[in-house]
C-alpha cells in the first residue's frame, strides 16, 4: 500500500501518476488508484486513509466524516454527490412531515416541540457523518465504472473523471437554497391542509 508521503505528488492528476503500473487499490480490480485521485482530487489523501478498510473488505470500516455531520447535504452538494443528497432530502422532508402530523393529530400539539426538532436534526447528522465516507466511495465507484462504460481510457479517463468528480461550491450553495424553498412551500401546504382540517372539526 502507497504510504501517505505519496499522495501529496498528486495535485495534478495529468502529471505522470506515481501509482501507474503499479497494483491498483485492493478492490478487486474495481478501481485505481490514479482514478480515484483523479476523481476526489482535493483531500485525495484523507478519503484514501478513511477508504482504505472498505477497499480490502466489504466490511471495513470507514469512520466518521465530521464535515457531511455538520453540514450534511451542503457537503454532499460540495462533492457533487446531487443525487444522494436529494434522497437524504426527500427523506428528512417526508419524515418531517409525518412527524409533524403525529403531533398534531395524535397528540393534539400545535405543532411539533423543538427538542422533537432538534433530536430529528441530530439523528440526521450523525446518519450523514456516519454513512458519508461510504456513500462518496460509493458515489466514486459509479462514476468511474460509468466513464469506463463510455471506453476512455488513460488521460482521457482521468480527465473526465476530474470534470465528474472534483468538488463544487455552486452545488453547495444550491443545496442551502434549494431545499429552503422547497420546505417553505411545503410548510405552507402543510398549514393549509392542517387549517382546513382543523375548520372540519377533525
Amino acid at each position: 500500500m502507497p504510504s501517505i508521503a505519496d499522495f501529496d505528488a498528486l495535485e495534478n492528476p495529468y502529471r505522470p501518476s506515481p501509482y501507474a503500473g503499479r497494483e491498483p487499490v485492493p478492490d478487486g480490480g474495481a478501481v485505481q488508484m490514479a482514478e480515484l485521485q483523479a476523481f476526489v482530487g482535493h483531500k485525495f489523501d484523507y478519503y484514501l486513509r478513511k477508504w482504505a478498510p472498505r477497499l480490502t473488505s466489504v466490511d471495513g470500516d470507514v469512520g466518521m466524516n465530521w464535515t457531511a455531520f455538520f453540514l450534511t447535504v451542503i457537503w454532499m452538494g460540495y462533492r457533487k454527490m446531487y443525487r444522494t443528497a436529494m434522497v437524504c432530502i426527500g427523506a428528512a422532508i417526508g419524515l418531517s412531515i409525518l412527524i409533524e402530523l403525529l403531533f398534531v393529530f395524535a397528540f393534539r400539539t400545535e405543532t411539533t416541540p423543538p427538542l422533537v426538532n432538534a433530536l430529528f436534526n441530530l439523528m440526521f447528522a450523525l446518519v450523514c457523518g456516519l454513512f458519508g465516507n461510504a456513500w462518496y466511495l460509493a458515489h466514486a465507484r459509479r462514476k468511474i465504472a460509468a466513464e469506463r462504460a463510455r471506453g476512455l481510457e488513460g488521460e482521457q479517463l482521468l480527465f473526465a473523471l476530474q470534470q465528474r468528480g472534483g468538488t463544487s461550491m455552486l452545488g453547495a450553495f444550491g443545496l442551502v437554497f434549494g431545499p429552503l424553498v422547497i420546505l417553505l412551500v411545503l410548510g405552507l401546504v402543510l398549514g393549509v391542509a392542517i387549517a382546513l382540517a382543523g375548520d372540519a372539526g377533525m
